[in-house]
């Protein structure tokens, strides 16, 4: 992965720094509210959290993981849906995990997809590139020509979405 550039944020990697939250480019402002259940709603320019119990700086990261988990699934849900019937290449799974360095990872020979959960903060156009580049491996194993020309044939702004996946900056 490329070298981020610095950021106007202090984004800590899971999105949340207490207050403030990233999804999908736009940033918003987290409450919690003390309720008889956990929802999540979104209201303009605030994510709320409604929880049980004490609210802990712990349960705050849990309840947005979660968060961030369900609407990456979403539309990764929808992304794949869309993708793969094109490329005629489909996964045998995918999963979400936080991942260090990479965005996604494709295992060609068993066709399973991983998709790192800190892509729910960038732009919906970075998740697409990443679905196009994890499928495109089904096709080519290696980054080469080959591979960079079947991006190019789908997805012919590829590098610059490459580009915002990996150099996105976080403004409030």
């Amino acid at each position: 992965m490329a070298k981020r550039k610095e950021q106007d944020c202090n984004v800590p990697d899971n999105g949340f720094d207490g207050t403030n939250i990233w999804l999908w480019g736009k940033h918003y402002v987290a409450v919690f509210v003390k309720a008889d259940s956990e929802t999540v709603s979104l209201h303009g320019e605030e994510i709320v959290y409604t929880y049980k119990g004490q609210l802990t700086e712990r349960k705050q990261q849990l309840l947005v993981e979660a968060f961030y988990k369900q609407c990456l699934e979403q539309m990764l849900t929808l992304a794949l849906e869309s993708w793969q019937p094109k490329l005629s290449l489909y996964a045998s799974s995918w999963k979400i995990r936080r991942l260090k360095s990479k965005w996604g990872r494709c295992n060609v020979l068993t066709k399973e997809l991983l998709f790192n959960i800190s892509l729910v903060h960038r732009p919906l156009a970075c998740l697409e590139y990443v679905v196009l580049h994890e499928l495109a491996h089904l096709y080519e194993a290696s980054h080469n020509q080959r591979f960079q020309n079947y991006l190019t044939k789908y997805m012919p702004n590829w590098k610059e979405r490459r580009k915002l996946v990996n150099n996105f900056n976080f403004k409030r």
